[in-house]
């Protein structure tokens, strides 16, 4: 339970649309970035982004309560903190 009430940090494609903390809209959809094999990135917190030196610069990020990634991503194969030494 207490999972589901975490923020996640995913990354998205650059937009206009805000970055930051916030909540969905009801049929809101995102452009989520994936990795060449499909799996998404979602990390723990926003500094995990920067983990590893993969991105080095301003990264498009959103934090989400983990419920509501979770449901708009059902089925999607995710990875924690892809660029951590201890990426799950």
């Amino acid at each position: 339970q207490e999972l589901l009430r975490a923020e996640l940090t995913v990354l998205t494609a650059p937009s206009d649309a805000p970055t930051g903390k916030r909540l969905l809209e009801a049929g809101e959809t995102l452009q989520l970035v994936t990795f060449p094999d499909g799996t998404i990135p979602i990390f723990s917190a926003p500094q995990r982004v920067f983990d590893g030196g993969q991105v080095r610069t301003e990264a498009h990020a959103l934090q989400l309560e983990a419920r509501a990634l979770l449901e708009t991503t059902r089925g999607a194969q995710l990875v924690l903190n892809p660029f951590s030494e201890y990426r799950k």
